[in-house]
């Protein structure tokens, strides 16, 4: 007896989590979220530095989060710079107080490039909204 194929296919995308993009700063933390197939990334909202953890839980159990992704700053050239180590402390600090996968994705430009497209701390949610779609796109 054989299966219909579109319900399975079905079946695998409804039990689909959704992804968030971390673009983090001292200041400003800026959220994207993908769609509930993982294809398409939109900027979902801006926090504050305060408390980061516990408001990124709250979002994770709101919106059925099943990995994060915090976008890496290098330099141009690839090199660390100071900020790359303190994002790296901030992912070691989310692979403690999650259970779900952690992941880096490079973000070199994120910040120019949602610059041309938005003004003020919108940036920041559009950047990491692009840092997603960059991840989502890489993993085909």
């Amino acid at each position: 007896m054989s299966r219909p194929r579109g319900r399975l296919i079905t079946l695998i995308n409804s039990n689909m989590k959704k992804m968030l993009s971390v673009d983090y700063g001292e200041s400003w933390i800026g959220l994207a979220i993908s769609d509930s197939e993982n294809k398409i990334a939109l900027p979902y909202k801006i926090i504050t530095n305060d408390n980061f953890v516990k408001q990124l839980k709250d979002i994770c159990e709101q919106e059925d989060i099943g990995k994060i992704v915090v976008g890496l700053p290098l330099a141009l050239s690839g090199e660390e710079t100071e900020q790359t180590k303190e994002v790296k402390n901030v992912v070691e600090t989310l692979k403690r107080e999650f259970t779900i996968p952690i992941e880096v994705e490079d973000e070199r430009m994120t910040s120019k490039l949602a610059s041309a497209v938005v003004k003020g701390k919108k940036e920041d949610a559009s950047a990491a909204a692009i840092i997603l779609q960059s991840y989502l796109d890489r993993r085909g």
